[in-house]
C-alpha cells in the first residue's frame, strides 16, 4: 500500500495548480516555485519520476493496483478538464483577484533568483531553450499585437508605452504574468503526458481483461481526437507550421473567431493539443509549443524555407493529380 501512496502523492503534486502572488516582488509562485526560476526540465523530470514509479510500484496482477490506476486516471482527467476552462493566454485571466490564489504582501523569505524583466538568452542552464521568445510572444498575445519578428523586448516595451499607455512601473507585472502563462503551458503539457502514459497502460489492461467501463472518460473526448489515433506527419515541425499556416491563410481552414490574431492563437493551441506527431532525429515526437515556428514565418530571412516547402507540396499535388486523371482515362 505504501507503494501506491507514494505514486498517488507524486501524481497529486504534479497535477496540482497552486498559484501564489507576492505583491512585494510582483512575482508568482507555481506550486511554491517562482515562475521566473522554473526551467522546462522541471516538468520533464516530473514525468520521468512518475513513469519510474508506475513501472516500479504497480503490480498489474493485483486487482487493487489496477483499480487504483483507473481511479488515479480519472483524477488526472478531472484536473485536465478544469485546466481547459482556464484561458491562461488572456492577460485579465491571470489576475490573482479573479481566482482563489493566495496573495502575499510581505517580502518572501526565499526571493526569486531571476527578475521577470530580464529575459535570458539560450544557455546550458536553460537547456538552450527559447523561453525569451515565448515570453515576448505571450505578451504580444496579451495585447493583440500583430506578429513581428523585429519586435524585440526593447521595441515591444516602447510600443506598449506609446500605443497602450503602459507605465514603466507596470512592466514587471506584465512580464511576471507572461512567465506564469508560460509555466502553466508547461503544466498543461505535463498533465497531458501523464494522461497519455496512464491511458497507454489502461489500454493494455483493457485488452487483457476485456475492461469495459461506460463511465470512463478518455482524454480523446476532451480534445476531440477520436480513438486516440496518432497522426504522423512526414514533415519537420517547421513544415507542419508552414502547412497549417498556409491552409489558414488560404481560408481552407479556420477557427471559430473572425479576429485574425485570435484565430492564429487558437490554431496554434489546436495543433499543440492535437495528437500530431513528426519525425525528430528518427524518433516520433508529438507536436507541442509550435508558437515559435509560427513566429518564424514572419521572418523574411527564412522565406526560402516556406517557398521550398510549398513548391515541393505543389509538385506532389501535381503528381497526384496526374494519377487521378490517369485513372479516369
Amino acid at each position: 500500500m505504501q507503494k501506491l501512496a507514494e505514486l498517488n502523492d507524486l501524481i497529486d503534486k504534479s497535477i496540482a495548480l497552486n498559484i501564489t502572488y507576492n505583491l512585494s516582488v510582483e512575482n508568482y509562485r507555481y506550486n511554491n516555485e517562482w515562475v521566473t526560476d522554473l526551467q522546462p526540465n522541471y516538468f520533464s523530470k516530473q514525468i520521468k519520476k512518475i513513469e519510474k514509479l508506475l513501472d516500479k510500484n504497480i503490480n498489474y496482477d493485483e486487482n487493487n493496483h489496477v483499480k487504483f490506476l483507473k481511479l488515479i486516471y480519472q483524477d488526472v482527467i478531472e484536473a485536465y478538464k478544469e485546466l481547459t476552462k482556464f484561458n491562461y493566454e488572456d492577460y485579465s485571466s491571470l489576475d490573482y483577484s479573479m481566482h482563489k490564489w493566495d496573495a502575499e504582501i510581505v517580502f518572501p523569505k526565499v526571493a526569486p533568483l531571476k527578475d521577470a524583466l530580464i529575459l535570458e538568452l539560450p544557455n546550458p542552464e536553460n537547456q538552450f531553450g527559447d523561453r525569451a521568445e515565448y515570453i515576448l510572444e505571450i505578451i504580444k498575445g496579451f495585447f493583440d499585437i500583430d506578429f513581428d519578428e523585429s519586435l524585440n523586448q526593447e521595441k515591444l516595451n516602447e510600443l506598449l508605452a506609446k500605443s497602450y499607455n503602459i507605465e514603466e512601473s507596470e512592466f514587471n507585472t506584465i512580464y511576471a504574468k507572461a512567465h506564469l502563462s508560460y509555466v502553466i503551458t508547461l503544466h498543461h503539457q505535463l498533465i497531458k503526458e501523464i494522461i497519455y502514459k496512464l491511458d497507454s497502460l489502461l489500454s493494455v489492461i483493457q485488452k487483457l481483461e476485456d475492461f469495459s467501463d461506460d463511465n470512463k472518460t478518455d482524454l480523446d473526448e476532451i480534445i476531440n481526437n477520436p480513438n486516440g489515433i496518432k497522426l504522423e506527419f512526414a514533415m519537420t515541425k517547421k513544415d507542419i507550421a508552414i502547412f497549417f499556416h498556409s491552409l489558414h491563410e488560404l481560408k481552407i481552414i479556420k477557427t471559430d473567431t473572425d479576429n485574425i490574431h485570435n484565430s492564429q492563437t487558437k490554431l496554434k493551441a489546436f495543433i499543440d493539443n492535437s495528437n500530431i506527431y513528426y519525425k525528430n532525429n528518427k524518433n516520433l515526437t508529438r507536436v507541442g509549443n509550435i508558437k515559435k515556428q509560427f513566429t518564424d514565418l514572419n521572418n523574411k530571412d527564412i522565406n526560402g524555407d516556406e517557398v521550398e516547402f510549398l513548391e515541393n507540396l505543389i509538385d506532389k499535388f501535381e503528381s497526384r493529380l496526374e494519377e487521378v486523371k490517369a485513372r479516369e482515362s
